[in-house]
């Protein structure tokens, strides 16, 4: 009797074991099966103290994220960094944020912020918040980088998610969006998604864009192209089609993307040390070998199309030589950069 027992416990055993393994094998088989698909409704602008556009120190860097008809999660990483926005009916649990306090205002109404331990926060429609340094906007260079998650659901149901970087040095903040997916209905029902899949998505996205600006390193600077630094998220694309602007002479190649009354991002130049310092990595770098044996340093001139904190996009060319004709294009997201003879651009990052 005592044996007939212990075989039907045993077989019981097996047989909970066994389906625990097919309940794990259909869970890791659902989440093979998602479909994503690539979005175009988040936003990340640059900012800078001195614009005339950026009139109120509580202003920052501009963050949009919107999901149709969802209520979208969003959290930050850094606690050096904290998140502003106007008072709205549609942004909630935000009554015990650190700095809410009924608010404070100016002349677009009243605004709250919300610092890193306060998120997350949720919200529905189209919100704009800014991102800003905790400290406020500084001159004295401090570098903050950041990533700032969202994560849409309908009801229960998760619907996409976005991540978007955000740089800033001292009193100039920048950003890009790094993706923007979303969950689409499978014959006309929501994709059964997890919290955890979505977490994992995330953590990869930021991963992977933590390794491939990894290498910027403790040195006086790194070049890289512009679709690198594009790619990196040093660049943005308003960024990209004001220095294209510049390059080419106008709207030139880019005329349906920039219509007709584009006005370019206003040039900064970078102080006398700094701009010792791009020459010095230029030189020193892999980027003058193709030029060395023809010319001198004297020969080769540098113009600066834009700069944002410690990132700097420069052409490089050589005195003398003709740039009449169009030798070669380089393309981002339907920008046109155009380039002659041995000239290019290079974007150094500090």
């Amino acid at each position: 009797m005592k044996l007939i027992k212990k075989s039907v416990v045993a077989i019981i055993a097996v047989f909970a074991l066994l389906l625990s393994f097919a309940l794990c094998a259909c869970t890791d088989e659902s989440e093979v099966n998602i479909i994503e698909n690539g979005r175009n409704e988040s936003y990340v602008s640059r900012y800078n103290v001195s614009d005339v556009t950026c009139i109120y120190p509580h202003w920052g860097v501009d963050l949009i994220c919107e999901f149709e008809n969802a209520t979208v999660e969003m959290s930050n990483y850094s606690d050096k960094a904290m998140i502003v926005f106007y008072k709205d009916d549609k942004i909630q649990n935000c009554e015990n944020f650190s700095y809410y306090k009924g608010g404070e205002a100016d002349d677009y109404g009243k605004y709250f912020k919300a610092l890193h331990k306060d998120l997350p926060l949720k919200y529905e429609g189209r919100q704009y918040f800014y991102w800003m340094p905790v400290n406020g906007w500084s001159s004295e260079n401090e570098v903050i980088d950041d990533y700032i998650t969202f994560t849409a659901k309908v009801g229960k149901n998760i619907v996409g998610y976005a991540v978007l970087y955000v740089h800033a040095v001292g009193e100039n903040g920048n950003g890009t969006v790094l993706a923007d997916m979303e969950f689409p209905k499978i014959d006309g029902e929501y994709q059964k998604v997890s919290p955890k899949t979505v977490d994992k998505k995330i953590k990869e996205v930021i991963e992977e864009h933590e390794n491939l600006v990894k290498d910027r390193g403790d040195e006086a600077g790194v070049f890289y192209t512009v679709t690198e630094a594009y790619e990196k998220g040093f660049l943005n694309l308003e960024q990209i089609k004001s220095i294209a602007y510049y390059q080419n002479g106008g709207t030139a190649m880019n005329e349906e993307t920039m219509g007709e009354n584009y006005s370019p991002l206003s040039i900064e130049y970078p102080s006398e040390e700094t701009e010792k310092a791009i020459k010095n990595s230029f030189y020193n770098s892999d980027l003058w070998k193709p030029y060395e044996n023809y010319y001198t340093v004297y020969d080769i001139y540098n113009m600066y199309l834009g700069v944002c904190g410690n990132t700097i996009a420069l052409h490089i060319g050589v005195r003398g030589e003709s740039s009449n004709d169009i030798v070669w294009e380089e393309k981002i997201e339907g920008i046109t950069l155009n380039y002659s003879n041995g000239s290019r651009i290079l974007v150094f990052v500090k």
